[in-house]
Parts: C-alpha cells; structure tokens; sequence
C-alpha cells in the first residue's frame, strides 16, 4: 500500500482506490477535451449582421430575428436546426411579424415558442412583446398592458415553467437602466377541448 499527501492529509490508496481515481481523471479530461467550438457550414444562412438575437427554441434548434446589416433593419426569422445543419427562412403565417429591429432581446419561453422585447430601427426604440410559435409559425404581439419602457441593449434569459426575466438596457432618454423585470404567462396556449 503506497501513501499519497496532499499538504498535512494524507490517504492510503489501494489497488482499487488508485483505479478508481485514474478513471476520474480520464474522463475529467475526456470532457475537458469536448469542451471546443466547430464552425459549421450550411448551404444557405442569414445574411451578414449584427446586432441581432437568438434564443434557443426546442431541441437543438435556435431561432434568430431582426439584426443590422449596414444597409439598415432587417425583420427576417430564421430557425438554425443543429440535427439538419441548415438554416431555414421562415414566412411567419399571416405576414405578422414585429418590424425591423436591432439591439433587441429574445428568451425561450417553453414548447417551441420565444419572447422577443424591444430594439431600436435606428431612429425610434420599441417597447413591444411579441411570442414566436414554431409548430404554427407565427407571431403574436402580446400587447401587456404592463411592461417595461422601451429599450435597446437589454437582456433576457429562461427562468422556466414560462418566466423570462429582463434587466438594463438603454433607454430613449439616454439613460442606462437597472430595472429588472419577469414576463410571466406570454406563452401562447392552445384552447381547451371540454370532453
């Protein structure tokens, strides 16, 4: 039996122990080395951008909006589907869709379905709430009658069971903000069936 010290502890380690340990390491480095980025490449994709969001919006899928691409807004969805690799432009049923924006914030909601909250169009800040549905393809403006004020640069994040919570942002009077807000109920339901 051997002794290892660790500064004033030590440990006696057998045959097994030793084993035991040598398998953690690895596949601590197993993980460790999974730990990478890989650029994938798609026939077609969004054009050039910035400023745009994204939100995780079902398994390994990522639906994108709005963005700047130098030559002004842009009010195009995108779904990215990582089992597909390839990026799909959606044509949201009925033509509803929030207007060009950028600097604007998106959060998984639960289902398929994203929230998406303010921006700026380079001239005005919005303070509209909008829910993205995948299986309908569609966008819904929300309209709450409570709601933070218009921003941009803000941002937004899954709290589950349908909760987002957003923080900061820049506001129209040049202020920077530290407000923090919690949508709750946005997700879009389908109506009761009485049996």
């Amino acid at each position: 039996m051997q002794t290892i010290r660790f500064g004033s502890l030590a440990r006696r380690w057998t045959a097994r122990g030793a084993l035991v340990w040598l398998l953690l390491l690895m596949t601590a480095s197993l993980v460790s080395a999974a730990h990478t980025w890989t650029q994938k490449t798609t026939a077609s994709a969004p054009g050039d951008r910035s400023n745009h969001a994204m939100a995780y919006i079902g398994t390994g899928k990522a639906l994108l909006f709005g963005g700047n691409d130098w030559g002004g807004g842009d009010d195009e969805t995108w779904v990215y589907d990582l089992s597909a690799n390839t990026w799909t432009q959606m044509s949201p049923v009925g033509g509803t869709k929030p207007s060009a924006r950028w600097r604007h914030a998106m959060a998984y909601i639960g289902d398929d379905q994203v929230l998406l909250f303010g921006g700026w169009n380079g001239s005005g800040f919005f303070d509209d709430t909008w829910v993205y549905d995948l299986s309908d393809n569609t966008w819904t403006n929300q309209n709450p009658v409570t709601k933070p004020s218009a921003r941009r640069y803000h941002a937004m994040a899954y709290l589950g069971n349908a909760w987002v919570v957003l923080f900061g942002g820049y506001d129209p009077n040049t202020n920077i903000r530290n407000d923090t807000w919690i949508a709750e109920g946005m997700r879009l339901y389908l109506p009761l069936i009485l049996r």
